[in-house]
Order: C-alpha cells, then structure tokens, then sequence
C-alpha cells in the first residue's frame, strides 16, 4: 500500500473520481486504518464501517484508464469497481484538493497541539540564542532517504540528493528572511541528518522533540504542515 504520501495520494484519487463521476467510494479496512488515526475526519467509509466483507462482494476488475472511465459513466451490474493504480497519476486527486484540506485531510488535533508544543520548545530555545528578535518563521525539512535513495540509485540509475542541495536551499531562505528563519529538520534517517547539520545553531530535529507516543510518520507530516515554509526533496 505505500508509506503515508502514497496512501494520501490513492485516497485523493479516489475522492475526486467519485466527485467526478457521482459514484459512492469504499476504502479498504488497510486503507483507512493508515490513515484515519492522522485524519480522524474521513468521509469515505471502509467496508468494515459498512458491516460488509470484502471477500462477500462481488469485484469486477478493471484494466486500464478508458474502460474505468467508461465504466464509472455506464450503469452496469457490478456493484464495486477495482479502479486501475495507473489512475493515481491522473489529476483527479488534485481537483478537489482544497476541499480535502479543510475536511478530509484535517490534521488530528491532539497530533497538532503536540507539534504546537514541541514548535514552542524550539521557538524559546532559538530566541535565548538570537537575543535582538522576539519572533521566528519556521522552515520545515525532510529528507527521505532510505527505500527512496535505494530506489533511485538500483532502480534509476540515478544519484541520491546530498547535504548541499539542503545548505544551498538553507542559504537562500537566511537570504530572504535573515536572522528570524529557523529550521526543523525531519527524515526517515535522522541520524544522516544529525551527523551531517548538527553544527548549525539555528537546526534543529524532530527526532529530538518529545512526540508522546505520536506515529514518528504522523508527528514529521504534523510538524511541515505546521511552519511556514518547507523545503523537500
């Protein structure tokens, strides 16, 4: 099923296509069980919330992007579609993507009052060292590394992103917002990100603020939607 954006990503698909075409969506018990901890305000129902057993309906598979649309447009006797993973790319997920923010993908609140405090913690600790400002912006970071390194280099043939890619970026945003930017680092790998940037008095880690049992995947989403800024790779 995919870490957290992946998941994120095949629940907007399927948002949208359902909006779209007027057809009522199912998410799997997996599905919502992923999710439905960070966004406890899920429209969707899952087939558990639906006292039924996916092993007790009837599936009709679908093949590709034109017989999901034709189908989707069409009455037919299936009761529950398959839709195809190739969909996920289309722009269906993006047409209502406002919408899911405010509702769907509305960040548990209990999760954001942690993320509050552990920001706080790291505005008073900055501002003891940056004694002429009273205020900060926050830059969230995230680097995956990980799967998504190995996947670039075996898979792609490709390079991994290094530490310059994030100081030029750093410098850019000290550039633009001087002594009031400061940075919160969050990764799958924290100690790369530890060993390679824990010399800058104005970084600090996620790893390192108290995240009271939180999903450490659910806490790092949390906290880049909580700054003001982001900067990913």
């Amino acid at each position: 099923m995919g870490r957290l954006a992946n998941v994120m990503s095949c629940y907007g698909y399927l948002y949208g296509v359902a909006r779209k075409y007027d057809v009522r969506p199912i998410l799997s018990d997996s599905m919502k069980a992923k999710l439905s901890t960070l966004f406890p305000g899920l429209t969707i129902p899952s087939f558990s919330d639906l006292n039924c057993d996916n092993g007790q309906k009837i599936f009709q598979p679908i093949l590709g992007i034109h017989d999901a649309l034709n189908r989707l447009s069409q009455s037919d006797s299936f009761p529950i579609h398959i839709l195809p993973t190739t969909l996920i790319g289309s722009t269906f997920r993006y047409a209502y993507l406002r919408e899911l923010r405010h509702k769907d993908f509305k960040i548990n609140a209990h999760i954001v009052q942690v993320v509050q405090e552990g920001l706080n913690r790291v505005k008073r600790v900055f501002l003891e060292r940056q004694e002429s400002i009273s205020e900060v912006l926050f830059a969230g970071l995230h680097a995956r590394r990980t799967d998504f390194e190995e996947k670039v280099v075996r898979e792609r043939g490709g390079h991994p992103i290094n530490e310059t890619y994030f100081f030029r970026a750093m410098d850019e945003f000290r550039r633009r917002f001087g002594p009031y930017i400061v940075f919160v680092f969050a990764s799958d790998d924290p100690k790369w990100v530890k060993d390679s940037f824990f010399h800058l008095p104005d970084v600090f880690f996620a790893s390192d603020l108290d995240r009271k049992h939180i999903n450490p995947a659910f806490f790092d989403f949390a906290l880049l939607a909580n700054c003001n800024h982001t900067i990913q790779r």
